[in-house]
């Protein structure tokens, strides 16, 4: 009986006041998913759609999350390109689990970004990054916030953001440490809108988290 918010159906601000709502993206990486049917068809091989993995530039998923009494508590990830599959439950952290994990991404510090990135965040010379390019926003903001990483952070700027984008994040967040913040660098809130405030969105944890509230405040002030 729970209300749906997608990016191409209902963004009816009365079902996020409601406080319980389940966030459906059927193709998060739209751009991701035209790579792969230009591909196949310039093969002209369109039935083999999927059967050959372009990398994580091209990667395209679904993406769900739950919130429950203004709350996340639920979020799935799907990589249509990998057939991976990342379940996350913020009451139960260790039964969290990724199934068929092909994007394996180690690093102490880690930054993701999207081969659209137009804006980047200012980065303290001594924090050591490792970058890596994931086409979704869904994706790589679980991405940065499950695989262990110290400090990671996604600075995306290039483009808005819905709840859609965000929930698996958010509570990928609750499990793992960090926060999911709107484009604003404000914590982001679950039952007063459904585009995101600000252009963008932005997670981080360890030192990054930090990084991003002193630039953020210093903006605002200027």
């Amino acid at each position: 009986s729970l209300k749906v918010v997608s990016e191409e159906g209902e963004k009816a601000l009365e079902v996020v006041q409601a406080r319980n709502y389940i966030t459906i993206d059927p193709i998060d990486g739209t751009l991701g998913y035209l790579e792969h049917v230009d591909h196949y068809a310039k093969l002209t091989s369109l039935g083999d759609f999927l059967t050959e993995d372009l990398g994580p530039k091209h990667d395209f998923c679904l993406l769900i999350g739950l919130v429950e009494d203004g709350a996340p508590v639920f979020g799935c990830c799907c990589n249509y390109v990998t057939r991976e599959k990342i379940l996350l439950d913020a009451n139960d952290p260790k039964g969290c689990t990724i199934q068929n994990d092909k994007r394996k991404y180690v690093a102490d510090t880690a930054l993701y970004t999207t081969p659209r990135e137009t804006e980047a965040l200012q980065i303290p010379i001594e924090l050591m990054v490792t970058t890596f390019v994931q086409a979704t926003m869904g994706l790589k903001s679980v991405y940065a916030l499950i695989n262990g990483h110290q400090n990671a952070l996604v600075y995306h700027k290039s483009q808005g953001c819905g709840m859609w984008d965000l929930l698996p994040a958010s509570v990928a967040a609750n499990c793992f440490g960090g926060e999911v913040l709107d484009g604003s660098g404000e914590k982001l809130l679950f039952t007063e809108y459904v585009e995101v405030p600000g252009k963008g969105a932005i997670v981080a944890k360890g030192k990054f988290l930090e990084l991003v509230k002193d630039q953020s405040n210093s903006k605002s002030k200027t």
